[in-house]
């Protein structure tokens, strides 16, 4: 999927004069300004292949207090004309006038459509709902490349949360954007998300997210720290969080890279103590060498949690035979 934009290109001046298919007739004159197509290879194509442009009727889109008048103008190729510059990536597709008072934005689409505004998006996949995107996690989205990079189309609105003061929307790539006020905008997603979610999203005992995702133990892995704790993955470990008195003891030994390593389980009740808690980590040695038939051993480390004594970290050697 790619999806253009090239917001503020074309005046109210150039779309009645005909904006940019009359200038693309001449290869000569036709300068189409800072366009995120220029990121691609120019080339002459066919003489066959030059631009043509219809209008389609337009219509309204109303998010909340939000209204836009969208109106498109589209191109399309037609025979026996004279040759033209013309992006193969950017060839034959629909060029969007979109309305806001007196803004507008011009757009090159291929399986979607999108409009971007100085504070917010509409946006929508082909065949599905269009939706908004507001503010720090508009700004977010396209700090991740947008619609021009690939990175994937809302599923829905941007959603207040309903506990809590804050906001997200959900995209189809398998990830979220969450804002809160005291920890901005952030990108959630893939196995990291799923832990998250599983425990409650921002009602969950770690909070918020405070960070993106980013590679942990030397590329072993990645993590994602939240305002009350972090969710650690790997490959052969799966996505754990950690928080609470446990995550203060992990964090002070040295989170991941420390020896007592990667999480391999969630927190759960300490079975040999009552109101106890325990969480299972390993180090990542020791975790590299999983279905390994060189290694002797295996060392196998747990952090305990009790009212009475506190968090308090174990280390186990266990021989293999």
């Amino acid at each position: 999927m790619t999806v253009l934009a090239a917001a503020g290109i074309l005046t109210a001046a150039s779309l009645s004069s005909g904006g940019p298919a009359s200038a693309a007739k001449d290869p000569t004159a036709f300068n189409p300004g800072p366009q995120p197509c220029l990121t691609y290879p120019w080339s002459r194509v066919n003489k066959d292949k030059v631009e043509h442009e219809f209008q389609v009727p337009s219509g309204e889109l109303r998010f909340g207090d939000h209204l836009y008048r969208l109106q498109r103008r589209f191109t399309q190729p037609v025979a026996n004309s004279i040759p033209t510059l013309w992006m193969d990536s950017c060839e034959n597709m629909p060029v969007q006038q979109v309305e806001v008072g007196n803004k507008l934005t011009t757009l090159f689409l291929v399986d979607g459509e999108v409009a971007q505004f100085r504070d917010s998006t509409v946006i929508h996949k082909t065949g599905q709902p269009w939706h908004e995107i507001r503010g720090a996690i508009n700004a977010k989205y396209y700090s991740l490349g947008g619609p021009l990079l690939g990175v994937g189309f809302p599923e829905t609105n941007e959603i207040a949360t309903p506990k809590k003061i804050g906001a997200f929307n959900h995209f189809d790539k398998d990830f979220s954007i969450y804002w809160s006020p005291s920890t901005g905008a952030h990108k959630v997603g893939g196995a990291i998300r799923a832990a998250w979610s599983s425990l409650g999203w921002e009602n969950s005992p770690v909070g918020f997210p405070t960070t993106d995702e980013f590679a942990a133990g030397d590329g072993f892995g990645r993590g994602q720290h939240f305002e009350h704790g972090s969710v650690y993955w790997s490959t052969k470990t799966g996505a754990h969080a950690v928080y609470g008195a446990i995550f203060d003891a992990w964090r002070n030994l040295g989170w991941e890279n420390g020896h007592i390593g990667f999480p391999t389980s969630d927190e759960t009740a300490d079975p040999e103590v009552p109101g106890g808690r325990i969480q299972h980590f390993a180090p990542i040695s020791t975790i590299k060498s999983w279905g390994s038939s060189s290694a002797t051993s295996d060392t196998v480390t747990a952090i305990k949690w009790n009212p009475r004594d506190g968090a308090t970290a174990i280390t186990t050697v266990i021989p293999r035979y």
